[in-house]
């Protein structure tokens, strides 16, 4: 199927070089992928780079900043205004996918499908997906 829809990954996170290769792999079919940092180290832009080289996504990978302040109890509203606004002005009719650094997507493809269907392209808006996490082991979801 043509994807007539482009799809716009946004990965949130901060120094995630535990679980960002995966996310990264998880998405990398997306049009583009954009990750907001929210003031990691140094180190971990270097380590962030090579996992971007590795999985050949170069060239439709953005990292975009905006300091995360543990303190403050709305920032993960701030964090998403951030990237709204940001995505209003560079991607302003593509889908967007919204996933912290530490989850994964089982199958993007089935996304992509997805707002291809004509009745999601006639009706657009925002779409809830169904998530599962797991804690602690990975032996358990909620």
């Amino acid at each position: 199927m043509e994807n007539k829809q482009r799809l716009v990954c946004v990965i949130m996170g901060q120094n995630c070089d535990k679980f960002i290769g995966m996310c990264l792999d998880s998405v990398k079919d997306a049009n583009n992928i954009i990750y907001l940092d929210g003031g990691s180290k140094k180190e971990f832009h270097s380590f962030l780079r090579n996992k971007i080289s590795e999985l050949g996504i170069n060239q439709k990978f953005t990292e975009i900043h905006n300091k995360y302040n543990q303190d403050d109890k709305g920032m993960n509203g701030k964090q998403r205004n951030f990237y709204l606004k940001y995505l209003n002005i560079y991607y302003p009719n593509d889908w967007c996918l919204v996933v912290d650094a530490d989850e994964v997507v089982e199958d993007l493809s089935k996304i992509k499908e997805f707002i291809n269907n004509e009745t999601v392209i006639r009706n657009g808006g925002a779409w809830n997906m169904k998530m599962r996490h797991f804690h602690n082991d990975l032996g358990h979801e909620d």
